[in-house]
């Protein structure tokens, strides 16, 4: 498993977050997770996890409304629905 991700991917997920855009993700195991970016967490063993609100009952790491996701673990990010069309996009970090 990759221990980081470049500064550049890194500048992807900050924007989503300042801008609480809503994204889906599909991570390295294939799982995809949709809902509106909300932070990125810095845990005790310096893992980043992606925080993202979503209604779904069970995804990944979390329950309910949010969900953590590695930011090591994610493949693809698209950010899309969004008002403001410059703030639709899709990455994939592969």
């Amino acid at each position: 498993m990759k221990n980081q991700i470049s500064c550049e991917q890194h500048d992807y997920f900050e924007i989503v977050c300042i801008r609480r855009s809503y994204i889906s993700v599909t991570l390295l195991n294939g799982e995809s997770v949709s809902g509106q970016a909300v932070d990125i967490r810095l845990t005790e063993t310096k893992e980043e996890l992606l925080v993202i609100a979503t209604e779904n009952k069970k995804l990944a790491s979390g329950t309910g409304k949010q969900v953590e996701i590695n930011l090591t673990q994610i493949k693809q990010l698209k950010s899309s629905g969004n008002l403001v069309a410059a703030h639709n996009f899709e990455v994939d970090f592969s």
